[in-house]
């Protein structure tokens, strides 16, 4: 070997001691878990294959909500992300069961969405939504927090609503696994679900550019969720325009959906309500530091199907006559009908008005404010 080269090789050598030396500061308190130390950071899918073990191990014997705690990311830049959004999970006392601490998984560790109080009111509960139904696997209620937080940053105006998480039972045909909920921007989506049976066309009545605004907000939030899921998602929603324009803005990104697609049409209950299901491997975001031990609480237990049927029949006290025939069994906002799959190209034209609901199937019975 060449003097030269031997030098350069020493050089080297000393290099990768002096940064191996460094590793411990790591371990207390830097965020090399979950952020770079040049402040570009790593994104979930990184931390997942870099760090997620440690992060989740921090997680159930520390209360962390996706980093270690202590950390505190700069600006996380993942694989194919939007420079527009900012997926770390600000710091909230999100409860959870004493199995969580003990490394247990789903569902015996689950989380609850925490009170909105927290988080500046940066989203409400839907009406139907009771305490118990706002359970779900760890990554999901971090995704909602953080999705929440970004919308409220760029749409302030716009109310966020997150309806039920993990609800078996005769509400939902899903939202049994702690990878669904559903999702609401009132006044924006195609249809008002405002509860004693009306559904009012949002659309109705206003100008096609009022119509482009409305639009832009449904698509702004499903934009938000697929960056922070790292495209991991699958969301229900029936405007072709909205489903047209997502899917090639999630191609332009480069994700890649483990569902049939990451956005289709359903049933006519999806003209009101995003539904939102995410893979079971979800990683935890990242997120900003809550020193804090978090709050430790028993899942509460399911009601029974009474108790769901008073919930309901609080906020729904008859059905419209003009959407007398829509709808799904009372109580119910999930339906196992076929989806419809998405359009690949944009409509010649930009409809003023949403789409004529579908007939429901025969023997529906028209749903409450669900």
């Amino acid at each position: 070997m060449r003097p030269s080269s031997l030098a350069f090789a020493l050089l080297l050598g000393l290099t990768s001691w002096a940064c191996s030396g460094s590793e411990p500061a790591a371990h207390e308190g830097a965020s090399s878990a979950a952020t770079g130390s040049s402040g570009t950071g790593i994104g979930p899918h990184a931390a997942h294959h870099q760090g997620a073990s440690t992060a989740r191990a921090h997680e159930g014997q520390t209360g962390a909500a996706g980093t270690l705690e202590g950390d505190t990311p700069a600006d996380v830049v993942a694989p194919n992300a939007d420079p527009r959004f900012r997926c770390v999970m600000p710091a909230l006392p999100i409860p959870r069961p004493s199995e969580c601490a003990t490394g247990s998984g789903y569902p015996e560790c689950k989380w609850q969405l925490p009170s909105a109080i927290y988080s500046e009111h940066s989203w409400r509960r839907w009406r139907n939504t009771i305490p118990a139904h706002q359970y779900a696997r760890p990554a999901l209620v971090a995704l909602l927090v953080t999705t929440a937080h970004e919308m409220h940053r760029l749409a302030p105006e716009q109310p966020f609503v997150i309806g039920d998480l993990d609800a078996p039972g005769p509400r939902h045909s899903t939202h049994d696994h702690g990878v669904d909920v559903d999702l609401y921007l009132p006044g924006t989506l195609m249809v008002e679900n405002s509860g004693g049976g009306s559904y009012d066309d949002n659309f109705a009545g206003k100008s096609p550019e009022e119509v482009e605004q409305l639009r832009a907000r449904a698509l702004l939030l499903a934009e938000i969720l697929a960056t922070c899921s790292q495209g991991q998602l699958r969301i229900y929603y029936n405007d072709e325009l909205v489903r047209t324009r997502f899917l090639r803005w999630f191609a332009e990104r480069g994700y890649h959906s483990p569902f049939a697609a990451p956005m289709m049409g359903h049933n006519h209950l999806h003209d009101f309500h995003f539904h939102v299901s995410v893979s079971e491997d979800l990683p935890l975001l990242p997120s900003e530091p809550y020193r804090e031990p978090p709050p430790v609480e028993p899942i509460e237990a399911p009601p029974t199907e009474e108790e769901i049927a008073a919930s309901n029949a609080l906020s729904s006290r008859s059905a419209s006559p003009r959407r007398a025939t829509d709808g799904a069994t009372p109580g119910q906002d999930e339906t196992p009908s076929p989806p419809q799959p998405a359009p690949t190209a944009d409509p010649g034209r930009e409809p003023a008005t949403a789409a004529p609901v579908p007939a429901p199937a025969q023997g529906e019975n028209p749903a409450p404010g669900g």
